[in-house]
Protein backbone atom coordinates (compact mmCIF):
# COMPACT_ATOMS: atom_id res chain seq x y z
CA UNK A 1 0.00 0.00 0.00
CA UNK A 2 1.91 3.39 -0.82
CA UNK A 3 2.72 5.65 1.93
CA UNK A 4 0.93 8.81 -0.15
CA UNK A 5 -2.58 8.56 -1.12
CA UNK A 6 -3.40 10.89 -4.14
CA UNK A 7 -6.14 13.39 -3.19
CA UNK A 8 -7.68 15.37 -6.38
CA UNK A 9 -8.41 18.78 -6.39
CA UNK A 10 -11.43 20.02 -5.98
CA UNK A 11 -13.16 20.96 -9.13
CA UNK A 12 -14.85 23.94 -9.69
CA UNK A 13 -18.26 23.31 -10.70
CA UNK A 14 -18.71 25.07 -14.35
CA UNK A 15 -21.04 27.87 -12.84
CA UNK A 16 -18.41 28.97 -11.05
CA UNK A 17 -16.13 28.85 -13.82
CA UNK A 18 -18.59 31.11 -15.94
CA UNK A 19 -19.32 33.65 -13.28
CA UNK A 20 -15.36 34.32 -12.85
CA UNK A 21 -14.88 34.51 -16.57
CA UNK A 22 -18.04 37.20 -16.48
CA UNK A 23 -16.67 38.79 -13.83
CA UNK A 24 -13.35 39.55 -15.63
CA UNK A 25 -14.71 40.52 -18.70
CA UNK A 26 -16.81 43.15 -17.02
CA UNK A 27 -13.81 44.29 -15.37
CA UNK A 28 -11.98 44.53 -18.39
CA UNK A 29 -15.33 46.54 -20.38
CA UNK A 30 -15.38 48.90 -17.46
CA UNK A 31 -11.94 50.04 -17.28
CA UNK A 32 -11.88 50.50 -21.06
CA UNK A 33 -15.07 52.19 -21.21
CA UNK A 34 -13.65 54.29 -18.96
CA UNK A 35 -10.47 55.42 -20.52
CA UNK A 36 -12.30 55.75 -23.77
CA UNK A 37 -14.87 58.24 -21.88
CA UNK A 38 -11.88 60.14 -20.34
CA UNK A 39 -10.09 60.56 -23.76
CA UNK A 40 -13.62 61.18 -25.28
CA UNK A 41 -14.01 64.45 -22.65
CA UNK A 42 -10.27 65.39 -23.20
CA UNK A 43 -10.76 65.83 -27.01
CA UNK A 44 -14.29 67.40 -26.45
CA UNK A 45 -12.39 69.85 -24.15
CA UNK A 46 -9.54 70.64 -26.34
CA UNK A 47 -11.61 71.34 -29.02
CA UNK A 48 -13.70 74.08 -27.27
CA UNK A 49 -10.43 75.84 -26.37
CA UNK A 50 -9.63 75.73 -30.22
CA UNK A 51 -13.26 76.90 -30.78
CA UNK A 52 -12.84 79.66 -28.16
CA UNK A 53 -9.83 80.91 -28.88
CA UNK A 54 -11.24 81.78 -33.33
CA UNK A 55 -13.90 83.08 -31.87
CA UNK A 56 -11.81 85.29 -29.85
CA UNK A 57 -9.68 85.84 -33.36
CA UNK A 58 -12.77 86.07 -35.35
CA UNK A 59 -14.04 88.64 -33.20
CA UNK A 60 -10.46 90.32 -33.11
CA UNK A 61 -10.33 90.12 -29.53
CA UNK A 62 -6.43 88.69 -29.57
CA UNK A 63 -6.20 89.60 -26.20
CA UNK A 64 -8.19 86.62 -25.07
CA UNK A 65 -7.03 84.70 -27.70
CA UNK A 66 -3.69 84.94 -26.46
CA UNK A 67 -4.86 83.97 -23.08
CA UNK A 68 -5.56 80.53 -24.17
CA UNK A 69 -1.79 80.08 -25.20
CA UNK A 70 0.49 77.55 -23.90
CA UNK A 71 3.30 78.98 -21.62
CA UNK A 72 5.38 78.23 -24.16
CA UNK A 73 3.76 79.43 -26.83
CA UNK A 74 3.44 83.25 -24.61
CA UNK A 75 7.25 82.74 -24.31
CA UNK A 76 7.41 83.47 -28.24
CA UNK A 77 5.15 85.93 -28.28
CA UNK A 78 4.64 88.57 -25.93
CA UNK A 79 1.03 89.74 -25.61
CA UNK A 80 1.09 93.23 -26.88
CA UNK A 81 3.46 91.99 -30.01
CA UNK A 82 0.83 89.44 -30.77
CA UNK A 83 -1.79 91.78 -30.38
CA UNK A 84 -0.27 94.20 -33.06
CA UNK A 85 0.31 91.31 -35.45
CA UNK A 86 -2.58 89.92 -35.49
CA UNK A 87 -3.95 92.88 -36.25
CA UNK A 88 -1.56 93.98 -38.81
CA UNK A 89 -1.84 91.23 -40.93
CA UNK A 90 -5.53 90.35 -41.00
CA UNK A 91 -6.22 93.79 -41.34
CA UNK A 92 -3.91 96.05 -42.75
CA UNK A 93 -1.77 93.39 -44.90
CA UNK A 94 -4.67 91.03 -45.94
CA UNK A 95 -7.81 93.46 -45.61
CA UNK A 96 -9.98 91.02 -43.73
CA UNK A 97 -12.17 92.27 -41.51
CA UNK A 98 -13.52 88.84 -40.37
CA UNK A 99 -12.94 85.37 -40.90
CA UNK A 100 -14.92 82.25 -40.34
CA UNK A 101 -13.74 78.68 -39.04
CA UNK A 102 -13.71 74.99 -38.82
CA UNK A 103 -11.97 73.19 -36.69
CA UNK A 104 -11.78 69.32 -37.02
CA UNK A 105 -11.91 66.20 -34.46
CA UNK A 106 -9.15 66.14 -32.29
CA UNK A 107 -6.86 62.89 -32.66
CA UNK A 108 -3.78 62.19 -30.02
CA UNK A 109 -0.39 62.56 -30.87
CA UNK A 110 2.28 60.27 -28.62
CA UNK A 111 5.14 62.67 -28.75
CA UNK A 112 5.17 66.60 -30.15
CA UNK A 113 7.69 68.81 -30.47
CA UNK A 114 6.92 72.39 -31.68
CA UNK A 115 10.37 73.17 -32.73
CA UNK A 116 12.44 70.30 -34.46
CA UNK A 117 14.82 70.23 -31.42
CA UNK A 118 12.18 71.66 -28.75
CA UNK A 119 11.58 69.62 -26.02
CA UNK A 120 9.40 66.47 -26.82
CA UNK A 121 5.57 66.50 -25.20
CA UNK A 122 3.11 64.01 -24.29
CA UNK A 123 -0.83 64.08 -23.90
CA UNK A 124 -1.07 66.47 -26.90
CA UNK A 125 -4.46 66.34 -29.45
CA UNK A 126 -3.68 68.00 -32.89
CA UNK A 127 -6.94 69.85 -34.33
CA UNK A 128 -7.12 70.94 -38.19
CA UNK A 129 -8.26 74.21 -38.40
CA UNK A 130 -9.18 76.12 -41.91
CA UNK A 131 -9.83 79.68 -41.66
CA UNK A 132 -12.14 81.02 -44.59
CA UNK A 133 -11.86 85.05 -45.14
CA UNK A 134 -12.07 87.44 -47.99
CA UNK A 135 -9.49 89.41 -48.80
CA UNK A 136 -8.01 91.92 -50.83
CA UNK A 137 -6.26 89.36 -52.63
CA UNK A 138 -9.40 87.14 -53.07
CA UNK A 139 -10.97 84.56 -51.39
CA UNK A 140 -8.51 82.81 -48.97
CA UNK A 141 -8.26 79.65 -46.86
CA UNK A 142 -5.26 79.45 -44.46
CA UNK A 143 -5.25 75.59 -43.11
CA UNK A 144 -3.18 74.86 -40.35
CA UNK A 145 -2.90 71.66 -37.77
CA UNK A 146 -3.14 73.35 -33.72
CA UNK A 147 -2.40 71.36 -30.97
CA UNK A 148 -3.68 71.72 -27.47
CA UNK A 149 -2.06 70.44 -24.35
CA UNK A 150 -3.33 70.20 -20.35
CA UNK A 151 -1.21 73.02 -18.60
CA UNK A 152 -2.66 73.86 -14.86
CA UNK A 153 -5.78 71.79 -15.80
CA UNK A 154 -6.83 73.67 -18.76
CA UNK A 155 -6.02 73.25 -22.27
CA UNK A 156 -3.86 75.29 -23.95
CA UNK A 157 -3.07 75.92 -27.68
CA UNK A 158 0.06 75.72 -29.41
CA UNK A 159 1.41 75.91 -32.73
CA UNK A 160 4.28 74.09 -34.55
CA UNK A 161 6.99 76.19 -35.73
CA UNK A 162 9.05 73.12 -37.28
CA UNK A 163 8.50 71.07 -34.73
CA UNK A 164 7.40 67.20 -35.80
CA UNK A 165 4.62 64.42 -34.31
CA UNK A 166 5.72 60.95 -33.56
CA UNK A 167 3.33 58.06 -33.71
Amino acid sequence: MPRFAARRRPVPDRRTVVLAALLIMLATAAVLLSVLLVRSADARKAKAAVEQFYAYEQAGDFGSSWELFHSRMKERYGKDVYIQARAYIFMNQLGARTFTYEVGDAKRVSVWRMEEDGEPMTGVLRMPVVQYMDTVFGSLEIRQNVYAAREDGEWKLLWPFGGREES
